[in-house]
């Protein structure tokens, strides 16, 4: 089988918790491609060529320029840029690509964390998607979380694929 990895190859736990995840597969006889911006020094995608697997370009939030206007403007700025986030998270076109790059690698299944449009981008495309997530958020769907209510709701005007339809049509 192939499998198609995508994760948020600037921050380091997403592409080294891919990594573990990778080796599985791979050592079980599977292909695995990792996708994202790797152009950039401070990609963490770089890790996943060291560990010998294969790496193809697709655009990711630009969170080095995020990063960058952080430092620079501080924090109410960087508030402002979360809610404008067209400059460093053009949603559009990085799920074009990530349907483009699926289309054309062909991937058996997608495997994604923290990349928000890979859902829709499987969707779109009728690939499976396995998504990873860190544990430690696990507790905010507890039983008696506050925000169990929320990511409910969430997932049922949201996620649910039905109504994506609606509004991808």
């Amino acid at each position: 089988m192939k499998f198609l990895f995508f994760p948020n190859g600037w921050v380091l736990a997403h592409p080294s918790r891919m990594i573990e995840v990778a080796r599985i597969v791979r050592s079980r006889g599977h292909e695995v491609i990792f996708a994202g911006e790797h152009e950039d020094p401070r990609s963490y995608l770089s890790m996943c060529r060291e560990e010998g697997f294969s790496t193809t370009q697709c655009m990711e939030f630009d969170w080095p320029y995020f990063w960058d206007r952080h430092l620079k403007y501080g924090p109410i700025v960087s508030a402002w840029d979360l809610l404008n986030h067209q400059k460093f998270a053009p949603l559009d076109g990085i799920l074009e690509e990530q349907i483009r790059l699926t289309e054309r690698e062909k991937p058996d299944a997608v495997v994604c964390d923290g990349t928000f449009t890979m859902s829709t981008a499987g969707y779109i495309t009728g690939t499976p998607v396995i998504g990873i997530m860190n544990g430690h958020f696990a507790h905010f769907y507890d039983r008696k979380s506050f925000f169990r209510p929320f990511l409910e709701l969430w997932d049922r005007i949201h996620l649910n694929p039905s109504l994506a339809c609606r509004f991808l049509s």
